[in-house]
């Protein structure tokens, strides 16, 4: 009977194993698959990216884009309240 239960204990350890070798075998298998997709992806969204900033008409490249945008959210800034420049009608008065 002891013999039975060794003979079982051994069997159940053995598939354990199996089955732990084939589930950490999937899950590599995985983790590459995610990996090569994340890479794929990036590539992807660089290239609509660098697509978006070749197609706008008023910038040759995207580091001019940015700093159209950095201009034009300054721009509030330096006007007066009525949205144009106060000190050509300044010069203007003189």
């Amino acid at each position: 009977m002891i013999d039975t239960l060794i003979k079982e204990l051994d069997t159940e350890m053995t598939e354990a194993e199996t089955n732990e070798k084939l589930n950490q075998e999937d899950y590599e298998e995985m983790m590459a698959d995610s990996a090569a997709k994340r890479a794929t992806d990036s590539k992807s969204v660089a290239q609509r990216e660098g697509a978006k900033a070749d197609t706008c008409p008023w910038c040759i490249d995207a580091g001019e884009a940015r700093h159209r945008q950095s201009r034009t959210r300054a721009m509030p800034q330096r006007l007066g309240a009525g949205g144009h420049d106060p000190a050509p009608a300044k010069k203007a008065m003189k």
